[in-house]
């Protein structure tokens, strides 16, 4: 029984908190290198002109060259830095969808495995993008690309061991815990626990753009942890009723 139950807090906690973390702080760091490349190394001001041959077109702006930049977007990582100072990364292939003119910030890669990094910005004017560029940070909200696909893993793996524990009496307990744990993420997102989750995020004050202190983040990890423990409860209750 006791191994069973440690089966599925195992595959519960590397599916849903260890991979996801880890995918986290992987995508963090990439962010802090470039931030790095930013700082360091020297870039070019321009705008788009258009595409050729499956290649970005950048004119500098501020000099005398006429000949166009052409860049491979393959090659490239993209950015884009909106008026309210918010960045976001983009896929290479939403580029070619970029209206011409657009005034962005391209440095070139020194080194073979090393990518260019192009950020784009919202407004036409080489002055705020400077402006903004020297004010850049860590977005507060980061996309996990490796979540999603952790998530559903962990609650597929979860199904089987639910399946599979609930066939004997005798490991009844973890097939329960496996029930509850392919609900996995969506557990403080369900009611009543939902009530902290949501009091838990109205602890950041977004009108008025302050960033979560560090008391406020440890509140609301405690006030998620206390919902989705309390879902974990009321799943345990019903399939006790239930008589499964």
């Amino acid at each position: 029984m006791i191994s069973s139950i440690a089966i599925v807090a195992i595959v519960a906690f590397v599916s849903y908190v260890i991979v996801p973390c880890s995918g986290y702080l992987w995508v963090r760091s990439g962010w802090k290198r470039m931030l790095r490349r930013f700082r360091k190394e020297p870039g070019i001001t321009g705008i788009c002109t258009g595409f050729a041959d499956g290649k970005l077109l950048i004119h500098p702006t501020g000099t005398d060259t006429a000949s166009d930049i052409r860049v491979s977007p393959r090659h490239t990582l993209f950015f884009i830095l909106r008026k309210d100072e918010e960045s976001e990364k983009l896929d290479w292939r939403t580029v070619f969808l970029l209206q011409t003119g657009t005034t962005l910030f391209y440095i070139p890669a020194k080194k073979r495995f090393v990518r260019c990094i192009c950020i784009f910005y919202e407004e036409k004017n080489s002055a705020a993008l400077a402006e903004q560029l020297r004010k850049l940070t860590i977005p507060e909200r980061i996309a996990n690309p490796v979540k999603p696909y952790s998530v559903a893993a962990g609650a597929f793996t979860e199904f089987l061991l639910f399946l599979l524990y609930t066939r004997n009496q005798e490991t009844g307990l973890a097939g329960m815990l496996a029930l509850a744990a392919i609900f996995g993420i969506a557990l403080p997102y369900l009611p009543p626990g939902l009530f902290f989750t949501l009091t838990a995020h109205l602890s950041y004050t977004k009108k008025t753009g302050a960033k979560k202190s560090r008391q406020r983040r440890v509140a609301g990890f405690l006030l998620i942890t206390a919902g989705t423990l309390l879902n974990i409860g009321i799943v345990f209750f019903v399939i006790r009723r239930i008589g499964l």
